[in-house]
């Protein structure tokens, strides 16, 4: 039955509740994120008076973020798992099968944060990144482990909710005032090239191009003094670069 309201200005909160029920219920995972995005407001209040830098505080993100994923019925959930990857391709010769490649893993940690629908409708939205082991100075193994998923976490809660840090930015002030005398144009084009190996070999790994194929591209043009090598980020020249370049877009 519906309910009949007398006067317009004295809606009681409950009806109003159900109202906002109502029109999240309509609105996807999606949408109720970037409403999210919308409405956080964060400043940096963290100082490290070691290397003169401000940053976003772990605790104000989770102080900012946990009432507005409780508003728009979005639940987080942090965790990390351990990954194998290929990291070389090593070549042996054997006179009865002739060349033989074997191919070294490494497991590496992977920080994964999801988000999920309270609402029951089984939408989810995943972030994820590598950890990279860091030794945080005066801490135990214990303290550094914790420290460097908390990195990780904050990261991603950035890099999810669109959180900018421009001091990351590489065409901000901050950065360029870093980089100033330290890196010369030929340098950056180098870097640049790099860059776009990275992405392609990105897009290949996204294909399900396993790496040890993508390894073999490589080495196919590109040597690390005399030896041929995979490890594309010690190009020295862009001539180099493009040539690895080159043949991972003739190959794949």
């Amino acid at each position: 039955m519906a309910k009949i309201i007398e006067n317009e200005e004295n809606v009681s909160e409950d009806l109003i509740a159900q109202e906002n029920v109502i029109e999240l219920d309509n609105m996807s995972l999606r949408e109720r994120i970037l409403c999210v995005m919308n409405e956080i407001r964060i400043t940096k209040t963290g100082k490290n008076t070691f290397s003169q830098y401000d940053y976003f505080k772990p605790e104000e993100i989770n102080q900012r973020v946990n009432p507005l994923l409780l508003k728009y019925k979005i639940f987080p959930l942090f965790y990390t798992y351990f990954e194998g990857f290929e990291t070389e391709v090593v070549e042996t010769s054997n006179e009865a099968i002739g060349m033989k490649y074997t191919t070294k893993k490494e497991l590496k940690e992977i920080a994964k944060l999801e988000f999920q629908d309270i609402l029951g409708k089984d939408q989810t939205v995943v972030y994820q990144m590598p950890i990279e082991r860091i030794e945080i100075k005066g801490a135990n193994k214990m303290q550094n482990l914790g420290g460097v998923r908390t990195y990780a976490k904050r990261y991603l809660y950035m890099e999810a909710l669109n959180i900018s840090d421009d001091k990351l930015d590489l065409d901000s002030d901050n950065m360029a005032n870093k980089q100033k005398g330290k890196i010369s144009s030929k340098d950056t084009k180098v870097s640049e090239a790099i860059a776009k190996i990275q992405v392609k070999v990105e897009a290949l790994r996204s294909a399900k191009v396993k790496d040890s194929d993508i390894a073999k591209a490589i080495k196919n043009v590109y040597s690390d003094g005399d030896k041929p090598s995979a490890n594309y980020k010690n190009c020295q020249t862009v001539e180099e670069a493009e040539k690895i370049l080159e043949e991972l877009n003739k190959t794949f």
